[in-house]
């Protein structure tokens, strides 16, 4: 009997992961149709560049002249990414579309599965279930809207990097190789491999330094021609991505770029801003890293990322997703404390959250106009609408709990403290060791 009701429970159990499975998929299709409308303005553009670069590649062209629009913008990435990309060019283009914004759903659904795993509300509803709740809330911030509407890679990268944190987890030998080939794709991962160094992860930043130079002497190996171009001369023509001043940039580039009304990055006070957000973000995420919240620490390396870059398109910032579940769960877990101190703080991180999911679901970014030069004398109110995603970003960067304690299981924890207590003898066990033995 005993055997039966074991058999019965875990059919049960199957049966009720299922349900939340069959749930799960069913909203990411609401939230894929949703965000698909609502980003349809974009026409996939950046997956169309992919495919027109890769496929002129293929048939002889340069990888880096392509370019269509008015600005004539083209394949930005570094060959690897150009390589991965080849098979794209065997099948239909509106296969591609197809495929990609589908594929874009499933790392939606898994990043956010990644990020909820360690919460409470997890913990208490299931994995399973909390995703399918949170998803659609992903699903509505811009970055995330952007990524699908583009056709871009971003998510796609913020799963091989989230990856690396569970091979941390679990202690595996391949962790880092997720940043690594993250970085061969674009370079903007490889934030996380000088993180990972920086908090002692030696083996696994060693394993992201040379699977990032794997797979860059691979491609070169197979196209010198091509690679000799990006690392000489296309990765620092900043015209082939655009203007610095455009109001999609959000990072401290854009924003500095708007303000002293310059199409290009203004190189001084951009450096210093840099000098200062970047080790300021490194010894935040340092700091949850030391408090055993891993999935802070990386929320907060990815922020910084976004913000010291010179060019930050509005795609780029999916990093919100994981800062924004930190921000919830702590504020979750501290409504309910001791004190009024306690559980103001606990509404102020529930309000920032809100907030966050407000600002960046309204697409004022887009609302604004995304113009070029003349920013300065259109009004307060565009202004404010076009360096508000860097700003937030910023305030974001500065205001992530590090010191969430959610039970989240880390790579390295830190060893209890053990403290050793020797017994002293007193003075009549020593009186009694030094009298002699009798004969």
């Amino acid at each position: 009997m005993r055997h039966r009701y074991e058999v019965s429970s875990q059919r049960q159990a199957r049966r009720r992961d299922l349900e939340r499975l069959c749930a799960l998929l069913l909203v990411t299709c609401a939230a894929v149709a949703l965000t698909q409308h609502l980003a349809v303005n974009h026409r996939n553009f950046d997956i169309r560049v992919y495919v027109g670069a890769v496929t002129s590649w293929v048939d002889g062209g340069d990888l880096y002249a392509y370019g269509i629009g008015n600005r004539h913008l083209g394949f930005t990435y570094p060959p690897f990414a150009a390589l991965l990309m080849v098979p794209m060019t065997l099948v239909p283009r509106a296969v591609v579309i197809v495929a990609n914004a589908s594929l874009i759903a499933v790392a939606a659904a898994v990043v956010t599965r990644m990020c909820v795993s360690g919460s409470r509300l997890a913990a208490r509803y299931g994995a399973l279930l909390t995703t399918a709740f949170a998803l659609p809330v992903a699903m509505l911030l811009q970055p995330l809207r952007d990524t699908l509407g583009f056709g871009q890679v971003n998510l796609y990268l913020a799963v091989l990097v989230l990856a690396d944190l569970v091979a941390l987890r679990r202690g595996s030998r391949w962790a880092g190789v997720g940043a690594g080939l993250a970085t061969a794709i674009k370079l903007t991962p490889g934030l996380f491999v000088v993180f990972l160094l920086l908090v002692g992860e030696r083996r696994a930043a060693r394993n992201g330094v040379l699977a990032a130079a794997a797979a860059t002497l691979a491609t070169a190996a197979v196209a010198p021609g091509t690679s000799w171009t990006y690392w000489t001369s296309a990765l620092f023509d900043s015209s082939r991505v655009g203007h610095h001043d455009d109001a999609a940039n959000q990072s401290i580039g854009g924003v500095l770029a708007r303000l002293s009304e310059s199409q290009h990055l203004p190189t001084g006070p951009w450096l210093l801003a840099v000098a200062v957000v970047l080790p300021l973000g490194l010894w935040r995420a340092r700091a949850a890293w030391r408090n055993g919240d891993d999935l802070a620490a990386y929320a907060l390396v990815g922020l910084t990322a976004g913000l010291v870059s010179p060019i930050t398109w509005v795609h780029h910032l999916v990093w919100l997703v994981p800062a924004l579940v930190v921000i919830v769960d702590t504020g979750l877990a501290r409504v309910k404390g001791l004190g009024a101190t306690v559980r103001r703080r606990a509404a102020a991180q529930l309000l920032l959250a809100a907030t966050t999911v407000g600002l960046f679901a309204s697409g004022v970014n887009l609302n604004v106009g995304q113009h070029v030069g003349h920013h300065l004398t259109r009004g307060l109110g565009v202004i404010l609408g076009e360096n508000a995603y860097g700003v937030w970003t910023l305030l974001l960067l500065l205001t992530v709990p590090t010191d969430r304690r959610s039970g989240v299981q880390t790579a390295h924890p830190k060893p209890p403290r053990v403290r050793v207590i020797v017994d002293q003898p007193t003075e009549g066990q020593v009186r009694e060791r030094e009298q002699p033995a009798p004969r």
